[in-house]
């Protein structure tokens, strides 16, 4: 199911309007965290979408789930 953040941000990629990715990936996985029926955030997908738009993401933190 395709919701309104989904299609912000489908539009920022689209129109090639900066995204603080790692904010939003952040936002998700909060969210995700809180709400029990919150849907699983897309962070794979987001992940694709961050090398082949060649964002730079030299300094960020890696955190490992298991």
């Amino acid at each position: 199911m395709l919701h309104e953040e989904d299609l912000i941000l489908m539009n920022c990629i689209m129109n090639q309007i900066k995204v603080n990715w790692p904010s939003v990936i952040e936002m998700q996985l909060e969210k995700a965290k809180r709400l029990m029926d919150y849907r699983i955030p897309y962070v794979v997908l987001i992940s694709n979408f961050i090398q082949y738009f060649k964002v730079p993401d030299e300094g960020e933190l890696i955190e490992l789930v298991k």
